[in-house]
């Protein structure tokens, strides 16, 4: 059962990731952007939240504050920098590509290290949003080992 909600939340995730915008802006909407939802939208941001708020009522807020204050840095950091890409008028976002492939590379080194000293950064151990960073990291890792192959 609890297995089935951390992939749910993983799926939800994931979805909103590649449908709304993505975390920062997601993050952003959330704090209070005026902006007319469908629907489907509506359902789907509470279901979200009620999934979201169960875990958390599960796993707690994470045991471990440090990685969790890493993680957090890390979606950040993984997010600034497509923020500012994709602020940029369509002709120059090639430009920060080779940064965005360094960042990428980065944060995906480091992720792979925690992953080895921890495993998988769960709820229980770092909180949602740590949690949701690293999943988000590990999408664009997948980007990454795409370009090695």
């Amino acid at each position: 059962m609890l297995f089935s909600r951390v992939l749910i939340l993983a799926l939800l995730t994931l979805f909103a990731l590649r449908f709304g915008g993505g975390f920062a802006i997601a993050q952003e909407r959330k704090a209070g952007a005026d902006c007319e939802k469908s629907k489907e939208a509506q359902i789907f941001e509470k279901t979200l939240e009620r999934e979201k708020t169960e875990l958390v009522q599960i796993n707690g807020d994470g045991t471990d504050q440090k990685l969790k204050a890493e993680l957090l840095a890390m979606g950040k950091r993984d997010q600034d920098i497509r923020k500012r890409m994709f602020s940029l008028p369509r002709d120059q976002q090639a430009a920060l590509i080779p940064e965005l492939q360094k960042t990428d590379k980065s944060l995906t080194n480091r992720l792979k290290q925690i992953v080895d000293t921890y495993g998988w950064p769960t709820i229980a151990l770092v909180g949602i949003q740590a949690s949701q960073a690293a999943v988000l990291i590990l999408v664009h890792t997948m980007l990454v080992e795409e370009d090695l192959k």
